[in-house]
């Protein structure tokens, strides 16, 4: 009597790239996900005040007292970009926005995926470094 199974027989060649390719995935994806709540902590870093008066509404931000507030906005500003090229690999685009270049005038776009991960690696852990600074800063004041 023949039984039925889900094995699929694959070539060790196939396997790499199945397992590289299911790495990239979860790398990116675990990228992302620090990089959004990075975002949510750097932004508590700020206060936001409301005003009401004849029918309009307006609204002042500013950096809690301690906070370099130019600093975590330059980090708020990378990471937003960053979340451009997270966006352009999940969809298929050959080239993904990485950074800003030194001078702030133009954009970085790069075509690997495993140098992006690696650079985008390295762009997240330094903003999680700022973000660990600066509530230290708030836990001193």
């Amino acid at each position: 009597m023949a039984e039925r199974s889900n094995i699929t027989l694959t070539s060790l060649e196939e396997m790499k790239v199945s397992i590289r390719d299911e790495l990239e995935r979860y790398t990116l994806s675990s990228l992302e996900k620090k990089s959004v709540l990075i975002v949510e902590d750097l932004r508590k870093l700020f206060v936001t005040e409301s005003k009401s008066e004849n029918g309009f509404h307006s609204g002042t931000t500013r950096p809690r007292k301690g906070v370099d507030g130019a600093q975590v906005m330059s980090v708020i500003g990378k990471l937003s970009l960053l979340e451009f090229g997270f966006k352009e690999i999940r969809i298929g685009k050959a080239e993904f926005r990485l950074r800003f270049s030194e001078d702030g005038n133009t954009i970085s776009v790069i075509d690997d995926i495993d140098v992006f991960l690696k650079e985008a690696s390295e762009i997240v852990a330094e903003a999680d470094n700022v973000l660990q600074k600066e509530k230290a800063k708030l836990n001193e004041n």
